[in-house]
């Protein structure tokens, strides 16, 4: 089923008090935010309210809306720091037990007026937390109760309506959601390495460097698959961007996924070690360095990360303008807060929180401190 033809079926049938709930990565909440609040000053409407981590759990927004959802439709559908959209119909705490025959009951008080016959649909459901059911028991127990319900068939890829059945420790969210694919798979790329940055990342870094759409000259020297060049590609015109890494098929590669973008005109690349990164371009060049070292299975156990760090801060101070920015995310983050804080050309503007995966690296705003 068409996106905006559900959308329009909402709206038609829930004209008011619309609750429309955003996912993303935990850590980029504020992120998406002021991504909407830029977003939504194109068009005249405001929602009701804007709320970060509702119910108190990571990676979500919810959107409060009187009305106008078709209205506010593109403009969701532009966000570059989200996973989904999702129709929020029901939101509430879980009983100590029996969770599997309370989710169906809640389920079952929802009238559901989008469910008609002929329709296909799947329950999709995540959950967070030490139950001893899996998020595949949440599905089959959801995924019966409307099989009893409506004479809908069960269709786990081309699905008309797909049901999310969220389960957070103890708390339940419904909602239908309204993207098929998630927005963050925005790429076709020809080079895609076993571990690569997500675009919806690469753009929460890009957006965090809080830099103005002028001529900059942007770098990232662990460009890898060029996420953070094609996001910064896509958003920011004006700037002159550059890109390393240490490997050729790397920069072979980025360059491939570039040109897929349209956007190979725009960015030089260049194969360099980022620790001699003085040999390879001028003192004082960069307005600001945006960058995803490796680290966990792509760094050797064995790495002296704080070396690591110490040499990576100072290679990237002599090419960074004084004032310039230094965005980066880090695993081992207390040793580069540490060298940071004691002794470098870097002072921290910001330091965050990121959830990917089971990972929780850091996500550091530093700027070289301007000499007096």
């Amino acid at each position: 089923m068409e996106e905006y033809e559900l959308v329009k079926e909402l709206e038609a049938t829930f004209d008011e008090n619309l609750q429309i709930l955003l996912t993303t990565n935990g850590g980029l909440e504020k992120v998406v935010e002021e991504e909407l609040t830029e977003r939504l000053e194109t068009i005249d409407l405001q929602p009701q309210q804007i709320k970060t981590r509702p119910l108190g759990y990571d990676g979500h927004v919810l959107i409060e809306l009187k009305s106008g959802l078709t209205t506010i439709w593109p403009i969701l559908k532009q966000l570059r720091s989200i996973h989904h959209i999702i129709f929020l119909m029901d939101s509430f705490s879980l009983p100590q037990a029996d969770h599997l025959v309370h989710i169906p009951s809640r389920l079952k008080q929802l009238a559901l007026p989008f469910m008609k016959a002929g329709r296909t649909f799947r329950i999709t459901a995540n959950r967070t937390g030490n139950q001893r059911y899996g998020s595949m028991d949440v599905q089959r127990a959801a995924g019966q109760l409307i099989d009893e319900r409506f004479p809908c068939a069960v269709d786990l890829e081309q699905h008309d309506i797909n049901i999310r059945v969220d389960v957070y420790k103890n708390q339940c969210l419904i909602g239908l959601q309204l993207t098929n694919t998630s927005l963050a798979n925005r790429y076709n790329r020809s080079y895609r390495p076993r571990i690569s940055l997500k675009p919806h990342i690469a753009y929460g870094m890009v957006h965090e460097a809080n830099l103005p759409n002028e001529s900059l000259k942007i770098l990232d020297p662990f460009c890898g698959s060029g996420s953070i060049l094609m996001e910064a590609g896509h958003i920011y015109p004006d700037w002159d961007l550059y890109g390393s890494d240490l490997y050729q098929n790397a920069i072979e590669g980025a360059y491939n996924n570039l040109k897929r973008e349209n956007l190979e005109g725009r960015v030089e690349l260049r194969q360099a070690d980022v620790l001699e990164l003085h040999h390879y371009f001028n003192a004082d060049f960069f307005d600001a360095i945006i960058t995803n070292p490796p680290y966990g299975i792509k760094l050797s156990r064995n790495k002296d990360y704080a070396l690591f760090y110490k040499n990576l801060l100072k290679e990237t101070a002599i090419v960074l303008k004084p004032g310039g920015k230094l965005v980066m995310l880090a695993m081992k983050w207390s040793q580069l807060k540490n060298l940071v804080v004691n002794k470098t050309q870097f002072t921290i503007r910001k330091l965050s929180r990121l959830e990917t995966g089971d990972l929780h690296p850091r996500l550091f705003v530093l700027e070289k401190i301007k000499e007096v």
